[in-house]
């Protein structure tokens, strides 16, 4: 049942890791789980993509640039592995 009041998502996360931790240490996915709070503390992809552009259209102008900054950092992040 829903609380009814706006919580922060870090605290709904907590709830829900408290209540799937013994099913994910069974499935040994403990490391899955936790990877949610990196997602919360460093952003996604996504966050960084329009961080990326945003900034690169700030500092230049250019809408075809700041696209291609993009796509650098997307290729940058698969050959490291991010």
């Amino acid at each position: 049942m829903g609380r009814g009041e706006i919580v922060p998502f870090k605290d709904l996360m907590d709830e829900a890791v408290e209540l799937i931790y013994k099913d994910a240490l069974h499935f040994n996915c403990v490391d899955e789980i936790n990877h949610n709070y990196t997602l919360i503390n460093n952003g996604t992809g996504a966050h960084r993509q329009v961080h990326t552009y945003t900034q690169t259209l700030e500092s230049d102008g250019n809408h075809g640039k700041a696209l291609r900054s993009v796509v650098d950092l997307l290729i940058e992040e698969t050959l490291i592995g991010t």
